[in-house]
Formats: structure tokens, C-alpha cells, sequence
């Protein structure tokens, strides 16, 4: 059993108050397509989330296929995208149809809830999204690298009147560890929850030659759309030659 990501605390907090990553991300995918002259067609988003960037690539046209481990998430999706398809599961478990492009936003190849995630299960899903792609297809994703851990144990926070998150980030080697507890209205009263994150942290440069590898090429990305990415995070759009 996989642990449960992003309960219905976080996934309403995430959704409300850090989508704009997404949606950098879904317009741009949005633009590059268009600017290649493809108009329909299905995209398919992994770690799909709330739907953020699903709902942008459907009002545009295109057919949506999202997944995602957080059920809670999955919920908001469905409600966000009626005429979209969603499914809750690890990426490692799902066939993926074809496709003009799939996004995966939000270090989403990082993510260690699946203990199968590691850099070789990523290396054998970037084959299996050539196989997927139509030529000329689009492969837009960002990773968590070793840059992205901090020098020392770093706490952030955000508030506001319906919802308190606190984060608390630290490293070990090539490993994040977010410790995240949330605060949510209930009445006059708060409720508390707490999960943990852990990342696996992968090099840029061998993510590039994995891509060009499996036959890509590749542009590395430090925005989405008007979007600028933290430290450490990286981007990538990835074209089927």
C-alpha cells in the first residue's frame, strides 16, 4: 500500500494557495503547441494535482488524461475538469495513451511515496513517454536537484483567515525532507494535520542526457510562462524528434 499524499487539508491548501506554478506551466504548454500548429489532441498531466493545469489545456481544446497519487487531489481535479479524465495511482502504474504532449509539474519525478521512484524507474517512464508521444510531441517537467536542498534546516510559512501551512525543510545526501503541518478553518476552531515529504534529488545534467538519449531534444527552462522557478528547481521541454 502507498502512502496517502496530500490529505484533504494539504490538497485544499495546495490548490488554493500554489497553483500558479501550474498554471505558468499549462500556458506555456498551451503556446508551444499552438505555435507548432497543433490544436487538439490529448495531454496527458502526471501528478495532475487539483486540475490547475488540466483545466487551461482543456479550455483550449484539448482532450485531458490526469493522475495522481491524492485522492483528495483526484476529487478537485474531476470537479474542476468534468470533461476530463482522471485517475488516482502511482505514474509507474498507468499505460499511457497517445498523446501530442505530457506535463509533469511540480517535481513530481521526485517525490519518494512510491518507493519504486528512483532515478533508474525514471530513466525506463521517460522511454515509455517517447513511446507514448506523437512525433513532434511534447514533454514539459521540472526536477528537484541537488541545489534545491538548503545548507541547513530552513522553516517557512504561510497564512491566512481559512488556512495556516508550516514547512520545515531539510537534507541528507541526495534526499529532501519536508516535515508539513497544516491549520484549517473548522468552524471557530482550527484542525491540525502533518504529513512528510521526501524527494529524491537528480542531477539536470543527467536528466538532459537521459533525454537525449531516448532521442529528445531538449531545452532546459528557468520559468514557466512568467513563472520564475525557486533555486534548484529545473526545467525541461522535451521535443520528439
Amino acid at each position: 500500500m502507498l502512502d496517502s499524499p496530500y490529505r484533504t487539508d494539504l490538497a485544499l491548501i495546495h490548490d488554493a494557495g500554489f497553483g500558479h506554478f501550474a498554471a505558468g506551466a499549462a500556458r506555456m504548454m498551451v503556446r508551444e503547441l499552438q505555435r507548432r500548429g497543433v490544436r487538439d489532441g490529448t495531454v496527458i498531466d502526471v501528478g495532475c494535482g487539483g486540475g490547475i493545469a488540466s483545466k487551461i489545456v482543456d479550455d483550449h481544446g484539448y482532450n485531458v488524461l490526469g493522475m495522481d497519487l491524492s485522492e483528495s487531489h483526484i476529487q478537485i481535479a474531476r470537479r474542476r475538469v468534468p470533461d476530463g479524465e482522471f485517475s488516482v495511482g502511482s505514474y509507474l502504474d498507468q499505460t499511457l495513451a497517445s498523446s501530442v504532449a505530457i506535463m509533469a509539474i511540480g517535481e513530481i519525478f521526485n517525490y519518494g511515496f512510491d518507493p519504486r521512484c528512483d532515478r533508474h524507474t525514471f530513466r525506463k517512464f521517460i522511454v515509455g513517454v517517447f513511446q507514448a508521444l506523437k512525433p513532434g510531441g511534447l514533454f514539459l517537467f521540472d526536477i528537484a536537484g541537488p541545489d534545491r536542498a538548503p545548507d541547513r534546516p530552513t522553516q517557512t510559512y504561510r497564512d491566512t483567515d481559512d488556512w495556516t501551512v508550516l514547512v520545515e525543510t531539510s537534507s541528507n545526501a541526495d534526499r529532501l525532507t519536508r516535515r508539513i503541518v497544516t491549520f484549517v478553518r473548522e468552524g471557530r476552531r482550527f484542525r491540525r494535520d502533518a504529513e512528510t515529504h521526501q524527494l529524491n534529488l537528480f542531477s539536470p545534467t543527467q536528466v538532459v542526457d537521459d533525454l537525449r538519449e531516448t532521442g529528445f531534444e531538449v531545452s532546459e527552462l528557468d520559468r514557466y510562462s512568467d513563472v520564475e522557478f525557486p533555486v534548484g528547481l529545473h526545467g525541461f521541454l522535451a521535443v520528439k524528434d
